[in-house]
């Protein structure tokens, strides 16, 4: 079986990112069940490279065109070197894959062609549902809405996400298999002894400030009431951003209690995770992106056996028990009332620790959900 990620990535091997992390774990999981996996950043190209190129990264073939000219215009100039990609890469009286994500509509329209004419199966991941994203403007929003009414009859398959999109994607009648986030569950890491300066964990994009401004207030209603636990924000994003975070947690107080830290190592960013009392992950229950998302960042928190600290939104309600999972109600309050609860249950953190990576290990595992994804792929390519 031969299956190519295509524009499932716009710069795999040039950065890091959750939407990276999931489709190496997906390639990972497909290599390791027998599957051959090669990655490509899309027929848009990508701005950072001076050149087209493939290379090896993760072990897997990673193809990257330069980007000529402006969106359309090197959409338009890659695609005959798109179509003969696919058509070197397809195996001959085999099974051939192409697994595409959320895109502009000409270029789905672009990819659901050369499927068909080179005779391979086309797969769609739904890793969040378009009508739920609400901070864009109108165009890019009603592009979105036509995407998700109508990609399903394109595709052989849909790779969703949540039980969210589940029920959104019925309508087209198609095969699906559900992706949830993945990560890696070796059993051979121990738990990090608990320190003095063990800290309460966020780590995020910067943008979401909605959020970012909701636990920096409830960390300091905590703080006021006696907490002694500090909360490290590890963020990503513009300087500029990241600056008038700084300056609020200034203004009230916080500046030796609330922590930035920016371009982590991927390794020294887990590090953080295993030593951090709590890893947060907010869900606004009153935000349907919350509910048809399901934070690739989950699986990399339960994978250090730290506790998590969510709100039962979305898949948080599909998969954990209550002692895998720490929840409170989405508010300042609530949340301060959580952090004053896990400063004082040290040791129930630590159990619900290893339940919650328990859990991971058997909902989560790369290596389990790549075999049953393959063998989903493998119907596909029997019907």
């Amino acid at each position: 079986m031969k299956v190519v990620f295509l524009g499932c990535t716009h710069n795999y091997g040039f950065g890091f990112s959750a939407n990276i992390t999931k489709i190496n774990f997906m390639a990972r999981g497909l290599a390791e069940a027998g599957a051959k996996c090669s990655i490509h950043n899309g027929i848009e190209g990508y701005a950072k490279t001076d050149k087209d190129q493939t290379v090896m990264v993760d072990n897997f073939p990673v193809t990257t065109y330069k980007k000529r000219g402006n969106q359309l215009l090197s959409y338009i100039r890659n695609i005959r070197k798109t179509y003969r990609y696919l058509k070197q890469e397809k195996e001959k009286d085999g099974q051939n894959i192409i697994i595409i994500t959320q895109c502009m509509y000409h270029i789905l329209i672009t990819y659901y062609i050369m499927s068909k004419l080179l005779g391979y199966k086309l797969v769609a991941i739904s890793h969040e549902w378009g009508p739920t994203l609400k901070d864009i403007n109108k165009v890019k929003y009603a592009l979105l809405c036509l995407y998700a009414k109508t990609f399903g009859w394109f595709c052989n398959g849909i790779l969703p996400i949540s039980e969210y999109i589940i029920e959104r994607t019925k309508h087209f009648k198609k095969p699906y298999f559900k992706v949830p986030i993945l990560a890696e569950f070796n059993g051979e890491e121990e738990q990090t002894p608990f320190a003095k300066n063990n800290t309460f964990v966020y780590c995020a994009s910067v943008y979401y400030k909605r959020v970012l401004y909701m636990l920096i207030n409830a960390h300091n209603i905590y703080v006021q009431n006696g907490g002694q636990i500090n909360l490290t924000l590890v963020l990503n994003g513009p300087q500029h951003l990241l600056n008038d975070v700084q300056d609020y947690i200034n203004e009230i107080g916080l500046k030796d209690r609330d922590i930035i830290k920016t371009n982590m190592p991927y390794k020294k960013l887990l590090e953080e995770y295993r030593r951090a009392l709590a890893l947060i992950i907010p869900l606004d229950p009153n935000y349907d992106q919350d509910k048809a998302r399901f934070s690739q960042k989950i699986a990399e928190y339960l994978s250090t056996k730290s506790a998590v600290l969510t709100n039962k939104v979305g898949e948080i309600n599909f998969y954990f028990k209550d002692d895998e999972i720490i929840t409170c109600d989405y508010n300042e309050t609530s949340f301060a009332d959580a952090f004053k609860w896990i400063e004082t249950h040290k040791e129930n953190c630590r159990k619900i620790g290893s339940n919650g990576y328990k859990r991971g290990a058997t909902d989560f595992n790369y290596k389990s959900v790549g075999k049953a994804l393959r063998s989903f792929l493998e119907s596909l390519c029997k019907a």
